[in-house]
């Protein structure tokens, strides 16, 4: 028998027992949707973890401090965040790019109005690299020696020390063309106490502009202000030397507060974070907060698809259940096929071309059940469920891949192929004589 006779004569077969088919292929179907539902579960989890940190951070972005291995020998020296280790990390295979910035806190002061915060000097040609983006103005650039660039919430930040509105207040302070200065005396511009008198020089009052404020980030950036190195640096000597730095936050200008790494893609993150670990330093990056959420969101999937899986393995059992009755039913036309010269083989496969078509059908139909399952689940379920769903986000609560959908067919056509295959060896099995007088 041929490929196209076998097919014919499978499907001829099924049909002519409509109802026993269709009550089949329906337990496949709930099992197939049960599997899909419960796993897009897990990926709309696993997408929702991955869209918040996304929120939070770059994830290629590697945080670097001091601190890391501190077993040297005599002859080794301590790994510091200064300019030699800096352009060794620049040169490490998979980094894009390396901002590392010095800080000291500062007041800004416009007209009536002050600001306090931390200053943060960086490399201006690294800005784009690391995401910087401009809601207003410009960002910094090399040429700039007195620019400063702000966060979009710092803009807000400006309040007036002498108002009885003491603490911070709705701002007209316009950053970009209002004239502004910047000292390292967070007292300046406050109304002096008659006995508050220091032995110690003030600090001096630079006149600087501000160049652009920074698009939302919902990170650190929305609440610093940042600037050049050299106005940085000025300025912590001028801390140090006049002692006005009450916050303590001034550091040498020989090394550096913060440094952070860019990797090119993703996947060299942790090679690079290696690399960088291996020369003193701690490193953190989002990447691993990513792998604990991807643990816990696989856990969640084996979980439910498990779940799902056990109405499957019910219809499983009941494509069996069909197979071995119509082995019964059918033992005399088994019998007449073997005389008429069919092979083993072709009855073997004639029963698995069956079984194996519920299999399909059952996945097909079990598939699209679930595409509509998940879209209602979206529709009315995330309000529900929105204090509940850890991770959740703009795709929803259910989230079926292509490559989930295309899966549970194949699993379901291999479930239909294993539930009769002992039937079919059954049937292939079966005396030619004892098929023939079944029937008698």
């Amino acid at each position: 028998m041929n490929r196209f006779d076998l097919l014919k004569l499978s499907l001829g077969n099924l049909w002519r027992r409509k109802v026993r088919t269709f009550l089949t292929v329906l337990g496949v179907v709930i099992g197939t949707s049960s599997i899909v539902v419960m796993i897009s579960l897990g990926l709309a989890m696993d997408a929702g973890f991955q869209e918040q940190l996304q929120q939070m951070g770059d994830l290629n972005i590697i945080e670097v401090y001091e601190g890391g291995n501190q077993n040297l020998s005599e002859n080794q020296e301590k790994a510091e965040l200064n300019e030699k280790y800096v352009a060794q990390m620049k040169k490490i295979p998979g980094v894009e790019a390396v901002m590392a910035s010095r800080q000291v806190y500062v007041r800004l002061v416009v007209d009536k109005k002050v600001c306090d915060t931390q200053l943060v000097g960086i490399d201006p040609s690294v800005q784009e690299a690391f995401g910087f983006t401009t809601e207003e103005g410009r960002l910094l650039q090399t040429q700039d020696t007195d620019a400063i660039l702000f966060g979009s919430y710092l803009t807000q930040w400006f309040y007036n020390p002498r108002s009885s509105s003491y603490y911070y207040e709705e701002s007209p302070v316009n950053v970009v063309t209002d004239q502004m200065e910047v000292t390292t005396n967070t007292s300046y511009g406050e109304r002096r106490h008659g006995n508050d008198q220091s032995s110690e020089r003030e600090a001096k009052v630079y006149h600087v502009r501000g160049v652009g404020v920074l698009s939302v980030s919902n990170g650190e950036s929305d609440y610093q202000a940042y600037a050049p190195l050299s106005l940085v640096d000025k300025l912590l000597n001028e801390s140090r030397n006049t002692r006005s730095d009450y916050y303590g936050s001034a550091s040498s200008t020989q090394t550096y507060n913060q440094v952070k790494v860019k990797a090119a893609s993703i996947d060299e993150v942790e090679d690079v974070q290696t690399i960088i670990q291996e020369m003193g330093f701690n490193t953190y990056s989002m990447i691993e907060m990513v792998k604990q959420m991807q643990q816990t969101s696989r856990r969640m999937q084996a979980i439910l698809g498990g779940i799902g899986a056990i109405s499957l393995l019910v219809a499983g059992i009941g494509i069996t259940n069909t197979m071995v009755m119509s082995i019964y039913e059918r033992t005399r036309e088994i019998g007449v096929i073997k005389v008429l010269g069919a092979s083993l083989k072709d009855i073997r496969d004639m029963f698995l071309l069956e079984s194996g078509a519920i299999g399909l059908a059952g996945g097909i139909a079990g598939v699209l059940l679930s595409y509509g399952v998940s879209r209602l689940l979206n529709h009315f379920g995330s309000g529900f469920m929105s204090g509940y769903v850890i991770g959740q986000s703009n795709v929803g609560i259910s989230l079926i891949t292509w490559q989930l959908a295309l899966g549970a067919i194949v699993f379901s056509m291999f479930i239909g192929l294993l539930a009769g295959y002992s039937p079919a060896r059954r049937a292939m099995n079966m005396p030619v004589l004892k098929a023939l007088r079944s029937a008698e």
